[in-house]
């Protein structure tokens, strides 16, 4: 882990600062002004940037609300503006194109929601597939609470072990997908080779190997800092809270 001095300054400033910074994260519980503050991060980066794009994954959507105008799940531009984009989508949404189809109904879709959070994070996969084909010099993501985005960073981690379950079943049975495939008349499109290809293509998706790699920084509008750490550093954060609750409380009890 890198020292505290290795991290940037905490300030909107260094975010408007940053030319190579191609996606901010803005996270945080409900109900502390996470959309708030995406739109004026937003706002101010469209100042200095050639074009910008809003995207809120929250399934509540109130980037509407605060920009007074409708937003669908294509970039829309923001009035007012002429390089400010806004869009709303749920990442969590089921796609045909995620799941396969209809084709995919049954074995392989059973197959694919057996493993704990795979179909959330091939969702989110394949949003970053349409994100990166877009041309924006910047995108804010406003995210939905804390839990749901605790869940879109560990998603490049679920993705790998869905694949490896997926190669070690395909591993242990051999060729007998395939001969249910072909028993039940599922054409070659949808056998057992789709579901590990769509995963395996994920993995390449531009974003997922930034997601696992970098460590990752967050702007919380209840604490105005970018904190900068890896899950485990998080949940030291967490041990190190429930600590100092516990102590508090009893701190408390003694002086009852």
């Amino acid at each position: 882990m890198a020292d505290n001095q290795d991290s940037p300054v905490p300030t909107v400033q260094n975010i408007l600062d940053q030319k190579s910074l191609k996606w901010v994260f803005v996270g945080g519980k409900g109900g502390v002004g996470k959309t708030t503050c995406s739109a004026i991060i937003s706002i101010l980066l469209a100042g200095v940037r050639p074009s910008v794009l809003i995207i809120s994954t929250d399934p509540t959507h109130n980037l509407s609300d605060v920009f007074q105008q409708r937003f669908i799940k294509t970039p829309t531009m923001v009035n007012g503006f002429t390089n400010l984009y806004a869009m709303e989508v749920d990442p969590t949404s089921e796609d045909d194109d995620v799941s396969g189809g209809e084709g995919m109904d049954g074995l392989f879709t059973d197959l694919a929601n057996a493993i704990p959070g795979i179909d959330e994070a091939m969702s989110f996969a394949e949003m970053l597939k349409l994100v990166q084909k877009m041309d924006y010099s910047c995108i804010v993501f406003d995210t939905a609470p804390t839990g749901h985005t605790l869940r879109l960073l560990q998603f490049p981690a679920t993705l790998e072990k869905g694949l490896a379950k997926v190669m070690s079943l395909k591993s242990k049975f051999g060729g007998l997908l395939g001969q249910i495939t072909r028993l039940f008349g599922i054409d070659d499109e949808f056998r057992e080779d789709t579901l590990v290809g769509k995963l395996e293509g994920l993995k390449e998706v531009t974003g997922v190997e930034a997601l696992k790699s970098f460590s990752y920084h967050f702007l919380t509008p209840h604490e105005p800092a970018i904190i900068r750490g890896t899950k485990e550093e998080l949940g030291r954060r967490i041990a190190a809270l429930k600590k100092h609750i516990s102590d508090t409380e009893a701190e408390l009890e003694k002086h009852g």
